[in-house]
């Protein structure tokens, strides 16, 4: 098994910050959850939680915090609410902080041609489908368990702190193209077994068609994997 080294105090914490919807109690404290045991391990991961109690003019703290002077990745906890008011499909005075912050993070995903801070991730058994639109391409982290138990902590952990325990595959050396021998005279002769009979159509009674090809596989079998 590969070894995750946590972080060092004196190393510089990667800086995260935590884009989600709010819409339950519970969506709440897995993400909140999420977000503490990112810090346990030296992660500086921050998130609206943390400031509940300061007076704070909130949609220009989430630009600041989307910004990258202020957080290196930004992990967006995708969910059907999040992705349906991200993506402007509910009433115009529902869910006006994740609108505003997808807003920011398109125009961001725009400037820059392409993705290298936002991050995907879905919590226990969330469907993909509410991952959206915007970021549904790139690479996303389904987290289960909050510690390096789970594969899914564990993977997010390394990009996030930018470590690769396991070895990277290299492509191998190409060889030399090879010269294939010239077909024997007899390998285009047409076959001499008789052609098949084409399938007849099944009589209205609804009796099955006979299948007079023994190698095809027969009605209703699973398709071989390539």
């Amino acid at each position: 098994m590969a070894r995750i080294t946590p972080r060092a105090p004196t190393v510089s914490a990667p800086r995260v910050f935590i884009s989600y919807a709010q819409y339950s109690p519970q969506h709440l404290t897995r993400v909140l959850k999420l977000a503490e045991a990112l810090r346990r391990h030296g992660i500086d991961a921050d998130l609206d939680q943390f400031h509940r109690h300061e007076l704070l003019d909130w949609p220009r703290w989430c630009q600041e915090q989307l910004q990258p002077g202020r957080s290196d990745w930004v992990l967006m906890v995708c969910s059907e609410p999040y992705r349906d008011r991200i993506e402007n499909r509910v009433d115009p005075h529902t869910g006006k902080g994740a609108f505003w912050e997808g807003a920011l993070i398109d125009d961001q995903l725009y400037q820059a041609k392409g993705d290298h801070r936002f991050v995907p991730v879905l919590l226990d058994d969330e469907s993909e489908e509410s991952i959206p639109a915007m970021v549904r391409g790139w690479t996303c982290f389904r987290v289960h368990a909050m510690d390096f138990t789970g594969p899914g902590f564990k993977d997010l952990y390394r990009l996030l702190s930018r470590q690769r325990d396991d070895p990277i595959p290299r492509k191998p050396t190409s060889g030399n193209t090879r010269t294939s021998s010239p077909p024997s005279p007899t390998s285009n002769r047409p076959h001499s077994w008789a052609p098949r009979e084409r399938a007849r159509a099944p009589p209205c009674a609804g009796s099955p068609p006979t299948w007079d090809a023994p190698s095809w596989p027969a009605p209703g079998a699973p398709c071989r994997s390539s």
